[in-house]
């Protein structure tokens, strides 16, 4: 099996798994959403033989709004190394962004009735997604002072694994500011919403340069599913927390 193979559509499971793994398609899942009426609009997966963690992003056409649509996101392998995850989110046109919601999804164990209980779970996230709209509008109706600015982006340096212990106070301030700058006039307005969005991009698509006195190094873009949601998961979190705080 060649490494162009999509993990999406296979139809066992690797041979490495153990007698107890049940094997739960990916196109299971896709036919189960499709009754809810979502379809796939994008996908991606890591390198692998066609078993490997992959993601689909599935949308429905009355879940858009003025800056892009709300959508489910959903994880799976086929080799043992997760278990189905379905996560609620928002694809940002404007920046092509994914963006997670704060809590956690559902993740569904490769045993037992995996199927039945992956179906009677996606309730549970749409009611996720509808936490996700009215997320977005707190966000938005929320500013956020210097100083819950530079805590998030404190925040989001940590969760990237930037050690922030022992710079100088020069140093600590650029790469906060780094964090912070928006990419697109569109982002520059003062709302934690915008702000949020802001330090996502840039700690997600990376490019940004992190200063140790004068030498500096780039941070490198996010690009495997599991930690991309895992992230997403935790800064929205915390701009949450700060804009209720405002």
């Amino acid at each position: 099996m060649n490494t162009t193979t999509l993990a999406k559509n296979q139809t066992q499971a690797s041979p490495i798994v153990s007698p107890n793994y049940v094997f739960l398609s990916t196109a299971q899942a896709h036919a189960v959403l499709a009754d809810f009426g979502f379809f796939e609009s994008r996908y991606k997966q890591g390198k692998g033989t066609g078993f490997q963690k992959h993601l689909s992003i599935f949308e429905r056409e009355t879940d858009s709004d003025e800056d892009g649509r709300f959508n489910l996101m959903l994880l799976n392998s086929h080799n043992g190394t997760s278990s189905l995850r379905l996560e609620a989110g928002y694809f940002r046109v404007l920046c092509e962004n994914q963006l997670v919601h704060g809590k956690v999804g559902v993740r569904i164990p490769h045993r037992g009735q995996a199927l039945d209980r992956f179906a009677e779970a996606i309730p549970l996230v749409l009611q996720q997604m509808q936490q996700f709209k009215e997320t977005k509008a707190l966000l938005r109706d929320k500013v956020m002072d210097d100083d819950a600015r530079f805590e998030l982006a404190n925040f989001a340096l940590q969760i990237r694994g930037v050690n922030t212990d022992g710079l100088d106070e020069l140093s600590a301030l650029r790469n906060q500011q780094n964090i912070l700058t928006s990419r697109r006039s569109a982002d520059r307005s003062p709302s934690a919403w915008h702000r949020f969005n802001a330090v996502q991009e840039n700690i997600i698509k990376g490019g940004v340069r992190l200063y140790q006195g004068e030498n500096y190094r780039m941070l490198r873009p996010i690009t495997a599913a599991e930690r991309l949601l895992d992230v997403n998961q935790r800064l929205t979190q915390k701009a949450v927390e700060l804009a209720r705080a405002a």
